[in-house]
């Protein structure tokens, strides 16, 4: 191979190729040897081997140019200065791409485009189930899982460009098939803290906006108990605190066994000594195991009660259908009451302490006599608490009648004209019932 020309193109490399005996003398674009490195291994001289054993060349002068975590691994004090082969912890799919955009600056992962958003037509009922969206298969499944981890890896090995360049096309993933968060968020709490946090963030924000079509019975059945746990303490979520209860009641009584979406992907990261570690994220996920029973499932839902605001449910909802549930403690439910009960009193207003007998007196004589004591027309109305329903008796006795007396039950809230016109005096409402008493 012949010296290169300085006065070459700096962006070209000269080269003599060797083909059947005869010399091909051509240039390649800088671009085009660094891609080489992807095709090539005889220019890699080192092997990242995933957790799923999927083995990716590289070479390790490259990488270390790139990445100042990579620069400690590979050429410095670490095992891994002296290995040819390289464990990592993150899938092949994830360090393939990490591989691929430290040489050329973008991956095969970035340029694959999600499906158009799937518009609901204002007459289809809301909450279609997610199961129905053709755009959910496993392959999209294993896209966004890679995304997650892709962004995990790119923090990792110090590539923030790379993580900015996972979170955007995360994001037009999930604006065009909202149901994938659900996988972002499985994937985010696989992965624990070394996910970013802003695309646990970005998952959340897109189940906020979607909560009433994509809380559907299908998607919540399915869901694990540490991704239900994130919906539930998410306080920005825009339902109210009965459909959550119901949510983790549906969950907890669900007749099939919860699928975890996210279980044993490519992405998952394993303990290593030198590298990020999801040893605690894993301990957190024990609990969402596919051989979850239904006594687990109603035992993590007891649990998972405690998330959910119980004092703003409607008092009759509580002693009802919530108690019923057999997942609510008798506490929790007292608790729930008393939190109500102080409520009403400081902001509404109610009053619980009263007399237990309450003898009703005229509003006129603040007694139980009334005296007309003037040829004027008067009235008086009973000071008794409004009646709302129930029954109610008094004995009025009339111990001298007038020239005319009229008898009967005002009403306070409803216009009712009996016999057209009949005159009530000053009183600004209507008789519901009266009698003429002669």
């Amino acid at each position: 191979m012949e010296s290169p020309n300085p006065n070459d193109n700096k962006d070209a490399i000269h080269i003599i190729n060797m083909d059947n005996g005869n010399e091909n003398n051509h240039e390649v674009t800088r671009d085009q040897a660094f891609s080489s490195f992807l095709t090539n291994e005889d220019l890699c001289d080192i092997v990242l081997v995933g957790s799923d054993g999927v083995r990716v060349p590289a070479n390790r002068y490259i990488l270390s140019a790139r990445s100042n975590v990579f620069r400690s691994m590979l050429l410095g004090g670490f095992s891994e200065a002296q290995s040819a082969e390289i464990p990592i912890g993150y899938s092949g799919a994830v360090l393939k791409a990490i591989v691929e955009y430290i040489l050329t600056d973008t991956a095969d992962i970035l340029k694959v485009q999600p499906p158009p958003p799937i518009i609901i037509a204002v007459e289809e009922p809301r909450g279609k189930p997610a199961a129905d969206d053709p755009s959910l298969t496993d392959t999209t499944h294993t896209t966004i899982q890679s995304l997650v981890f892709l962004a995990a890896a790119a923090l990792y090995f110090n590539l923030s460009s790379l993580c900015q360049r996972a979170h955007e096309s995360l994001s037009q993933w999930l604006w065009s098939v909202p149901a994938l968060s659900f996988v972002a968020l499985e994937s985010c709490k696989q992965g624990g803290p070394a996910v970013p946090t802003d695309i646990e963030e970005l998952a959340l924000s897109r189940i906020r906006c979607h909560a009433m079509n994509l809380l559907t019975k299908e998607s919540v059945a399915s869901l694990s108990s540490s991704v239900l746990q994130a919906i539930l303490q998410d306080e920005k979520i825009e339902i109210d605190e009965y459909q959550l209860f119901e949510m983790v009641h549906l969950w907890a009584t669900a007749t099939e066994t919860a699928t975890n979406s996210g279980t044993n992907v490519s992405g998952t990261l394993e303990n290593n000594n030198s590298q990020p570690c999801e040893g605690d994220a894993k301990e957190e996920n024990a609990e969402d195991s596919d051989d979850c029973t239904a006594q687990d499932r109603r035992s993590i839902a007891s649990n998972l009660v405690q998330y959910i605001h119980l004092e703003w449910i409607d008092p009759r909802t509580l002693s009802t259908a919530v108690a019923e549930s057999g997942l609510v403690a008798q506490q929790q439910l007292f608790e729930a009451f008393q939190r109500q009960a102080l409520a009403a009193q400081q902001q509404h207003g109610v009053t619980f302490q009263r007399p237990r007998y309450t003898p009703p007196v005229w509003h006129s004589s603040l007694s139980d006599t009334l005296s007309a004591e003037s040829s004027q027309r008067e009235e008086s109305l009973l000071k008794y608490p409004p009646m709302s329903s129930g029954i109610h008796q008094w004995t009025i006795l009339i111990e001298e009648r007038c020239y005319e007396t009229f008898l009967g039950i005002a009403s306070s809230t409803t216009e009712i004209d009996v016999n057209g016109g009949t005159w009530l005096g000053r009183q600004e409402r209507c008789w519901m019932d009266k009698s003429i008493l002669t």
